[in-house]
């Protein structure tokens, strides 16, 4: 009567023991994910006895598989009971087992991975005595749900006290590399240091660090920066608080950054109000993001009134393709190392040399400045805002290869303060040109300012007209990969609100930019 039972409520889907109590780590397994009642593996112990029931015609488990002290197979056993799984919904812990090989489960022969849907539960790696293999951490990806994928790091991932375990080389593999927040200590050799626990007690076991893993996190003003020297490698975001460092010179040997970012901050530099530069090695470092596309977010505010960056920093910025959400800065006096570009102070149209990459200062062109126009033509980066009033230009083709614009306050006429009078100041201002029909910059990629703020009005009543794809357009196709932008741009003239899409006529596919206009007045 009691077998005839438990068959009833497992053929009516609600599985159970037959004491009527399922283990909570399955239970929120089933509560996650949209189980397949066939393919549920009711126990989480593995042994001779539970390795009886798994699912039969399945290639995939629900459950959560524990392998510890406990499991009395062998490792030929185990790779013969999981041969025909290729994927795992719900969590996997190796605890205190005797294996020397974690490499029980099969890749799928089409995809060439394994697959770990972990984000009921999580991957443990723990306490094995005996494991030197660990091949199979880096075969798995690793997904947090089902459709997810892309955006959310919500796996539990830990490798800890495996004394026998080489970690270092695994840590980069393709699989594992994209988890920055992977948990790895006490195996023979790690994924670096953890570098989101610095604190005052540990700060000085940093000094012999070379990388880091869980990105790199300082918060406070315990912060001693020679302890951080020696780093090179930092995998994760970096994020420093509350700190009374002058700089991030401390920082002189990192030159590779690793990130997995979509719209979330990889820099975070946040009250730190006696830092006065920025002086990180922007120059060698190359970074690394593993969400193909992904858009890389910063954030620099509330920090020292006469904080600075050198145009060098901002053009090695524009490279490494951040996009800043504020950036309480202006720009120092010195430009730094800028190599073969010509970068030209701006006094005035006619005073401007011929033959500029970058412009330093509020570009201003106004009426009887036609004829210089020209000059323009080879200008890539503008280090202040852009003004062209009352002209008779007919279009901007003379900006056709301008791709960045920072304009920081502080300095050109930027206010000196954080106050909301700086957000009212255009970083784009196109006034009064009669003549003006196309108000296009085709190549410009990344604007860095507190906020996109343009103010276009009273120029050809044909500049108003939407374009024939149907978008009203400031920039045109960008020079970028396919990616997401996310600028506030308020444009008096337009009557749109809308997702603005512009197709490459390439191979890139499709770049898309959020874009709010507002209606401020008419012509």
């Amino acid at each position: 009567m009691v077998l005839w039972l438990c068959f009833w409520f497992v053929s009516a889907h609600l599985i159970t023991t037959c004491s009527g109590k399922l283990d909570p780590d399955i239970q929120k397994v089933l509560d996650t994910y949209k189980e397949l009642p066939e393919c549920v593996f009711n126990f989480t112990q593995i042994n001779s006895k539970t390795i009886k029931h798994l699912p039969k015609t399945c290639y995939k488990i629900y459950g959560v598989l524990k392998f510890n002290e406990k499991t009395d197979l062998s490792f030929a056993q185990l790779k013969e009971a999981f041969q025909n799984f290729t994927r795992i919904v719900g969590g996997i812990h190796f605890n205190n087992t005797n294996l020397t090989s974690l490499s029980i489960f099969t890749p799928s022969p089409k995809k060439g991975f394994f697959e770990l849907y972990c984000g009921a539960y999580g991957f443990y790696v723990e306490n094995n005595k005996y494991l030197r293999d660990g091949n199979l951490i880096a075969n798995t990806r690793m997904f947090p749900y089902p459709g997810l994928n892309e955006d959310v790091d919500s796996c539990n991932v830990t490798v800890r006290n495996n004394p026998k375990l080489n970690m270092e080389n695994l840590c980069d593999q393709e699989e594992l590399a994209p988890w920055t927040d992977t948990q790895t200590v006490g195996n023979k050799k790690d994924c670096g240091c953890e570098g989101n626990k610095p604190s005052k007690s540990s700060l000085q076991s940093y000094q012999n660090c070379t990388s880091t893993f869980n990105g790199l996190k300082l918060i406070g003003r315990n912060v001693d920066p020679p302890n951080f020297q020696n780093i090179q490698f930092i995998r994760g975001n970096v994020d420093i608080q509350n700190s009374n460092i002058y700089n991030l010179s401390f920082l002189q040997n990192w030159d590779r950054w690793k990130v997995r970012a979509n719209k979330t901050r990889v820099l975070n530099i946040q009250d730190c109000l006696q830092m006065t530069r920025f002086m990180m090695p922007v120059s060698k470092i190359k970074i690394e993001n593993m969400i193909e596309n992904g858009t890389l977010l910063a954030n620099i505010e509330f920090v020292h009134p006469n904080f600075c960056v050198t145009v060098e920093e901002m053009i090695h910025l524009f490279e490494l393709d951040i996009v800043f959400e504020n950036i309480h800065a202006k720009f120092c006096e010195e430009m730094g190392d800028v190599g073969k570009l010509v970068v030209c102070m701006f006094t005035s149209m006619k005073d401007l040399p011929d033959n500029c990459d970058g412009i330093l200062g509020n570009l201003k062109i106004e009426s009887g400045d036609e004829e210089h126009f020209p000059k323009l033509r080879d200008l890539q980066y503008l280090f202040g805002s852009l003004v062209i009033n009352n002209t008779q230009l007919k279009d901007l083709n003379e900006l056709n290869n301008l791709q960045y614009i920072a304009a920081l306050f502080g300095e050109f006429g930027r206010i000196s303060d954080f106050s909301d009078e700086f957000d009212s100041t255009p970083v784009v201002q196109i006034i009064g040109n009669k003549e003006l029909k196309h108000v296009t910059i085709p190549s410009l990629r990344s604007v860095t300012a507190r906020d996109f703020n343009a103010k276009i009005e009273n120029n050809h009543p044909d500049s108003r007209k939407i374009e024939e794809d149907g978008t009203c357009k400031l920039v045109g196709k960008f020079g970028l990969d396919e990616r997401w932008y996310e600028n506030t741009v308020w444009i008096n003239d337009y009557e749109c609100d809308e997702w603005i899409e512009y197709v490459d006529s390439g191979t890139r596919g499709t770049i898309v930019i959020f874009v709010t206009l507002m209606v401020l007045g008419n012509v």
